[in-house]
């Protein structure tokens, strides 16, 4: 690809076919120097998007005519993704957690609505991000600018929507609610599509609703997809996506896309073709990518498994659960579903907090667990967030620490203003000591480098929730090493962090270790 030139506010460029770019810019300028053809091109950002488009490698105006404002000195990775958004207006943004998306992608918007190309701006993101994260970005960042989180009841959003503002900033379940007002405003021109591996299942209705927002409202919407994890689960995961951002890209229907990227192991088990990545790669075009460790030095991060006993009545139900899982395999297909069913009641013992037929929580002896916990909470001289994936064990974690620290409980049920005073008092003030909480309601987005330390009570089923929630504390901002250590109890257990890690499915993780008894 041609580099280009800039040279008193033009783009010069050399070429051998001038006519190509007279036919496009009627204005531009040629001369013959050593027998070479040089155009001149007036500098703009239309004019930089339509010199890419023709091949010819050429910076955005943003590099030298924008003041990248706010608290932040941009690095060069940022600018690098803020110029590569403003020169396409649907892109993915593929940067690894905490490499500073959020602000990158700000700075792009900025700078489209200073040069009149946006008018108003959508941000949809996770609910737990919606304030402290995006909110505080912009408030801090662009304090002229006017916003609107549109949360709360379906006559709260629709009024706030009603207001004019620069950005809008909504969940990704939201917009269902705001649908019909969605479509009727062609002045919000501009998405910016924050963890957009959300929309990674075209047949949810949360894609087909967005899809419809985006690409079939009557006018153009530019869009912007960002997430540091493309493909959680498999390269299927890149297909939603590609048909929402850039549907042209991929022509085909989800099956043919499966088929080309996955091959059938077994009856119920597929696996990744060789070269699938190079498949994804493409339909996820335009791209940018700067993983964490090419854009800022971290601290070290250490990953251990720390073993605890089952106590006596743990390990009676355990055997029972265990016994009661493979007769439940046995003879029949393992769907995604009562896979997760069948690990659930595993956890479940190990936990020591049982859940009948009513959904009633029963309590067992759990003290080896809790007893370890505290010790590995003492040992750490900053704060610590422990992952509990059950309520009733969450409740329980909770109630055991708050006799000895300040202790704040994160699950689904915990309000978004008390989630966002909770995360502020955690990098701000000396207490909470603890958050305890369940993985996915803090798994995107959030700065919680004011801990070290993160204790998986006991693991998570999802890949995503995993590798997410520990990207709160290993980033930017970060000072001391960081400390991600998994409890087991049970060869189970042990087995599905290694999965975590390795990124397998839990479905197969069922499978083979019911193949194994």
């Amino acid at each position: 690809m041609t580099t280009t030139k800039i040279l008193n506010n033009h783009y010069v460029v050399p070429t051998r076919n001038p006519g190509q770019l007279r036919a496009v810019f009627p204005k531009v300028k040629e001369a013959v120097v050593g027998g070479q053809t040089w155009c001149a091109v007036p500098l703009s950002l239309d004019s930089a998007r339509i010199l890419n488009n023709l091949g010819f490698k050429t910076p955005s105006p943003i590099r030298d005519q924008y003041e990248w404002p706010g608290k932040y000195k941009p690095k060069t990775h940022q600018k690098d993704t803020a110029e590569f958004l403003t020169l396409n207006q649907r892109a993915f943004c593929l940067n690894g957690m905490g490499s500073g998306k959020t602000i990158s992608s700000l700075w792009a918007a900025d700078y489209l609505q200073t040069t009149k190309k946006i008018r108003r701006i959508l941000i949809v993101a996770p609910l737990s991000t919606l304030d402290p994260t995006w909110a505080d970005e912009i408030f801090a960042n662009f304090p002229l600018k006017t916003f609107a989180i549109l949360h709360g009841t379906r006559e709260k959003r629709r009024d706030l929507l009603a207001k004019l503002h620069d950005i809008y900033i909504i969940n990704h379940d939201g917009v269902k609610i705001l649908q019909e007002d969605l479509m009727q405003r062609p002045d919000i021109d501009h998405f910016i599509i924050d963890e957009q591996a959300m929309y990674r299942n075209s047949r949810t209705d949360r894609w087909k609703v967005m899809n419809s927002v985006l690409n079939k409202c009557g006018f153009t919407r530019s869009a912007w997809g960002l997430t540091g994890a493309p493909t959680p689960n498999d390269p299927t995961d890149a297909f939603g996506q590609s048909k929402l951002i850039c549907p042209e890209n991929y022509k085909g229907h989800f099956t043919s896309f499966k088929n080309e990227t996955m091959i059938q192991i077994t009856q119920f088990k597929w696996a990744p073709r060789k070269g699938a990545e190079d498949t994804v790669n493409r339909i996820l075009k335009p791209s940018i990518r700067f993983a964490l460790r090419d854009c800022v030095d971290l601290p070290p991060t250490i990953y251990s498994d720390r073993y605890v006993a089952l106590s006596k009545e743990q390990q009676k139900h355990y055997r029972d659960l265990l016994h009661q899982a493979v007769t439940e395999v046995q003879g029949n297909q393992v769907t995604a579903v009562n896979a997760a069913v069948l690990i659930g009641k595993i956890i479940q013992a190990a936990l020591g907090c049982l859940y009948d037929g009513s959904g009633e929580t029963l309590k067992i002896d759990f003290s080896p667990r809790i007893n370890l916990l505290k010790e590995l909470i003492e040992e750490c001289d900053q704060k610590v967030i422990v992952f509990v994936p059950l309520t009733g064990a969450l409740n329980a974690v909770a109630q055991e620490l708050k006799s000895t620290w300040a202790v704040e409980v994160i699950d689904g049920s915990t309000p978004v203003q008390k989630r966002n005073r909770i995360f502020a008092d955690f990098q701000r003030t000396k207490e909470p000591h603890i958050i305890v909480a369940n993985a996915g309601t803090m798994s995107h987005g959030l700065t919680l480098t004011e801990a070290s330390t993160i204790v998986w009570y006991a693991p998570t089923t999802s890949n995503d929730v995993y590798n997410q929630a520990n990207a709160r504390i290993v980033r930017p901002g970060q000072k001391y090493p960081t400390n991600i250590i998994h409890l087991y109890s049970t060869p189970e257990e042990r087995k599905i962090y290694s999965a975590l890690k390795e990124k397998t499915k839990m479905q197969d993780l069922v499978l083979d270790l019911m193949k194994g008894g």
